[in-house]
Formats: structure tokens, C-alpha cells, sequence
């Protein structure tokens, strides 16, 4: 039996306080950030925020990466730098 063609985001863009991180990526990459943001406006309506499509995607990301999820339950996480207090809030984008 064929599978059937996902109709929905994966990512949920709901409120949550963002911190700004300044990163650099290929110009594909932001192409398909743009992608989305359309995907994302013709399923669910409004126009979402940039900042949240990247966010949420990272954190699939990660939630995915079992080697990842297994690091993190090691307790070697705890022994390395946690976010800087000083990161600022974003103004969305």
C-alpha cells in the first residue's frame, strides 16, 4: 500500500520566548526556511515567524537524533557550557 502524503507541518511555531543566536547559513538552506514559511501559510494560515520555523526545526532535530538524546542522558551535557544569561531576547523576523 502506497503511503500516504503528509498534509501537515511536523513543526509546531506555538509561543515561546526566543533568544537571539546569530548564525550563518547556505543560501539553499535559507531558501528553504522561505519554503516553509509559504508550506506553513497555506496549511495553516498567518504568515509565521522565521526565527520560530528555524527554532522548532532545530529542535526536531535534536529530539530525532537518538546519539544526540543518548548523549544527553549520559550526564556529559552537564559538564558543558550551558547558554550565556546574556543572550538577548529576539524581536521575532
Amino acid at each position: 500500500m502506497p503511503k500516504k502524503t503528509p498534509v501537515e507541518p511536523l513543526i509546531d511555531l506555538s509561543d515561546d520566548p526566543l533568544k537571539e543566536l546569530k548564525v550563518n547559513v547556505r543560501t539553499s538552506v535559507l531558501a528553504l526556511v522561505g519554503h516553509y514559511v509559504e508550506f506553513y501559510k497555506s496549511v495553516k494560515g498567518g504568515t509565521p515567524d522565521k526565527n520560530r520555523v528555524v527554532d522548532q526545526g532545530l529542535q526536531r532535530f535534536f529530539d530525532e537524533d537518538k546519539a544526540f538524546q543518548n548523549y544527553m542522558k549520559s550526564g556529559s551535557a552537564r559538564r558543558t557550557a550551558t547558554p550565556s544569561a546574556s543572550a538577548t531576547p529576539s524581536a521575532g523576523g
